[in-house]
């Protein structure tokens, strides 16, 4: 092993999802996210941020330009569209226990 290599179980990255990585996944996709809301229990909805759902659902972000400024507007979290109740949520990031995207 090299002086400037580490050991492979110090190259996992601590935070396995970045906000960015979420939207990107969500514009593109339908994902499955398990995550831990305040106040509540363990919650797993389906969600996306994809053009094409949104038109159908007929439930586009108001007072956003793009649906990436809305999907982002929360600092710490992710706001994206449950797509069984057809009304958006915002998920924090740290709260994400599971992330599927088919």
């Amino acid at each position: 092993m090299s002086k400037n290599s580490a050991p492979r179980s110090k190259l996992k990255r601590k935070d396995p999802l970045t906000r960015l990585e979420l939207v990107e996944a969500l514009e593109n996709k339908v994902c499955e996210i398990t995550y831990t809301p305040q106040g509540r229990g363990r919650t797993t909805i389906r969600a996306t941020l994809m053009p094409s759902i949104l038109a159908e659902l007929d439930n586009r972000p108001i007072g956003f330009y793009t649906t990436r400024e809305a999907a982002l507007f929360d600092l710490h979290s992710v706001n994206c569209v449950d797509i069984d109740k057809n009304q958006w949520v915002s998920i924090e990031i740290s709260s994400i226990l599971k992330l599927s995207v088919p």
